[in-house]
């Protein structure tokens, strides 16, 4: 279930990440800012790291809570069939 959630969690930074710094990324001047071009916001070229660090921390937690799940689904799976033959 923690896997799903911050799963979930990194979708959502990445799509936050998309629409406030990846979108603009080309658009920065010298001075590392970028004007919408509707002029309703300004993006920082600091901003990208922001929403890419928690994308990039729940995406390793879901990474290591399944690896985690399938590890102990299969070694359980084992367990309980060599203890069946015997």
């Amino acid at each position: 279930m923690i896997s799903v959630i911050s799963f979930t969690l990194s979708l959502a930074f990445a799509y936050a990440f998309y629409i406030r710094y990846y979108k603009w990324h080309n658009l920065f001047n010298e001075l590392g800012r970028c004007y919408n071009p509707d002029g309703s916001d300004q993006v920082y070229t600091t901003s990208g790291i922001i929403w890419a660090l928690p994308f990039a921390f729940f995406l390793i937690v879901s990474v290591i809570y399944f690896v985690k799940l399938i590890f102990e689904f299969k070694f359980s799976n084992n367990y309980k069939q060599n203890n069946h033959l015997k």
